[in-house]
């Protein structure tokens, strides 16, 4: 262990590096997302979400194009916030359910939410006017994962939806026995 970060009175619930590899965010079940820079463990800055308990964040990434932070809370909200800001400046809603998977690729965000929901977002404007059409997850969504190109989910139940990010259609689900838990897409486009 080279660092250990204990300013988090909760569980820490996600981790995003910023593209350079000179801070970190974190998450937590204690309402706030935590900016860290990695080379001696300060804390740089704390955001705070409120003090209901559907406040807590679950969750985390940073946006590559601006390094804000990307943060998801158990309401479903979707917050961005400003590399060393002290409040969100934009908070996304489109989800009624618990947002079980965030992957931000660029200046768009791909979220997921128990129900089988996925939306895509513009991270400067919020939903974007293209929408995910077809027949997709119906229910169990588990993980999302996304690359410049492609944009991959999977469910409980081993379905996994692989979706071009120019269509956002969706095409007949690959299927793994025993169901899935996480995904990932390589980070450079590439054939899946």
């Amino acid at each position: 262990v080279v660092r250990t970060l204990t300013d988090h009175t909760g569980s820490v619930t996600g981790i995003a590096w910023t593209p350079d590899s000179v801070s970190l965010y974190t998450s937590s079940n204690d309402k706030t997302t935590k900016m860290w820079r990695a080379s001696d463990g300060k804390c740089l800055s704390t955001i705070s979400y409120g003090d209901s308990v559907m406040d807590m964040q679950v969750g985390c990434a940073v946006c590559p194009k601006t390094k804000s932070l990307v943060s998801i809370s158990v309401r479903g909200d979707i917050n961005i916030c400003s590399a060393g800001a002290n409040a969100p400046t934009h908070t996304f809603r489109g989800h009624c359910k618990q947002i079980v998977g965030l992957a931000v690729v660029g200046s768009r965000a791909f979220s997921a939410d128990y129900s089988g929901l996925m939306v895509a977002w513009d991270l400067g404007v919020g939903s974007s006017d293209k929408t995910f059409n077809g027949t997709g997850p119906t229910t169990s969504v588990c993980d999302v994962a996304a690359n410049s190109q492609v944009i991959a989910n999977v469910g409980q139940d081993g379905k996994i939806f692989v979706t071009q990010s120019n269509t956002l259609s969706y095409q007949k689900p690959m299927l793994v026995k025993g169901g899935g838990v996480g995904i990932a897409v390589p980070s450079a486009p590439s054939t899946i």
